[in-house]
């Protein structure tokens, strides 16, 4: 649907249950919100008992490639680590050990023997087989308690084809491909050292299951500004090497969103090198006309380091999840978690919701 609708843009020129937090402020936070009705017009605010407030710690702010990725296994962030976690050398193998009948062994996976990615890389496209799976994941870690990950579209006839785009860290990454059948898993790990860079001040990755097709990942720079073309990250603006301009003119505080999908699972990433003082803000759009109500996660990564993985289940199409905030130069997040029905306002005036947001 997005695929018509740009083409025609050419030619003329979310009631849900309550989501799942985890954070990285020494508490175990399990933020969530009652369950709400499908007519309901909004969600109320999570509980804020525990604070929901979160900072990044300023030692993670230091070059990603400067430290072991054999560190990942010793984070303390309770955010959930990927599955695997101790194992972060190359090498390929069964879960359980002696295993009849998992996955066969992976090929065509020539992506992931690169040792070291270009310099500028933000993302690594990955395909192959795993034969007899019938569903894969992704996970990519890094040294500094960094990690996100995801499902991917696979060959639901058991032919274990895969294919995805991955955003990467600054310096070492953890890639790990899961693929699994009803006798087990084969888990393929592989440490490729992403472009040597000094951290980014922000990520934001979404995921989303195989109900969902095309969720839309925003990242606005003032409350009430989706789908504006000068003050929102997102598919029509920020797709471009140069991303979206904001604060002094240049590369370094522009927001880009590499990685863009527009049909089951995603991801979708949008990365900022140096955020300029104030408040970000993180949104998602259940973009297509088409799609069942979608279960959605949202990792925030702020100095390389994971702050939160938020869950959204059951989030309908044409809603939009208002996420959290951003402070700089605190690297504070801070829950919102509200979506609201924009299914009478959808592409009025803009290129999907029209309503006025908080």
């Amino acid at each position: 649907m997005r695929t018509i609708f740009v083409a025609l843009c050419l030619l003329l020129c979310a009631c849900s249950q309550g989501p799942t937090l985890a954070a990285v402020d020494g508490s175990d936070a399990n933020v969530g919100s009652d369950a709400a009705t499908m007519d309901s017009p909004s969600l109320d605010a999570p509980s804020t008992e525990d604070t929901g407030v979160f900072d990044a710690q300023e030692d993670g702010a230091t070059s990603a490639d400067a430290a072991s990725a054999d560190a990942e296994a010793g984070c303390t962030s309770t955010v959930a680590m990927p599955p695997y976690s101790d194992r972060t050398m190359n090498e390929e193998f069964t879960d359980p050990p002696v295993c009849t009948g998992c996955p066969s062994p992976y090929a065509d996976v020539e992506e992931l023997s690169v040792a070291t990615l270009p310099d500028g890389a933000t993302s690594l496209r990955v395909a192959g087989t795993a034969r007899g799976a019938t569903q894969c994941e992704w996970f990519v870690s890094n040294s500094s308690c960094g990690h996100t990950g995801g499902r991917i579209l696979t060959d639901p006839e058991g032919g274990g084809q895969f294919s995805t785009t991955l955003p990467v860290f600054c310096g070492t990454n953890v890639v790990r491909i899961v693929c699994r059948n009803d006798r087990g898993a084969r888990v393929l790990v592989r440490r490729i050292e992403g472009p040597r860079c000094s951290g980014r001040d922000l990520r934001v990755t979404l995921a989303w299951d195989m109900a969902g097709l095309d969720l839309e990942l925003h990242l606005l720079r003032a409350p009430r500004a989706l789908n504006s073309m000068t003050d929102d990250c997102t598919w029509f603006t920020c797709m471009s090497p140069a991303g979206l301009e904001w604060g002094a003119p240049g590369d370094t505080d522009n927001p880009r969103k590499d990685i863009d999908n527009t049909g089951s699972f995603g991801p979708e990433n949008i990365y900022l090198d140096r955020a300029p003082a104030g408040t970000y803000y993180v949104m998602v759009e259940h973009w297509s006309r088409s799609g069942q109500p979608s279960t959605a996660d949202v990792d925030i990564i702020v100095r390389e380091r994971s702050v939160a993985r938020l869950r959204r289940s059951m989030f309908p199409r044409q809603w939009v999840w208002n996420v959290g905030t951003i402070t700089f130069p605190e690297g504070r997040f801070t829950p919102t978690d509200t979506a609201l029905d924009c299914n009478a306002s959808w592409m009025t005036t803009s290129r999907g919701c029209d309503l006025p947001l908080p």
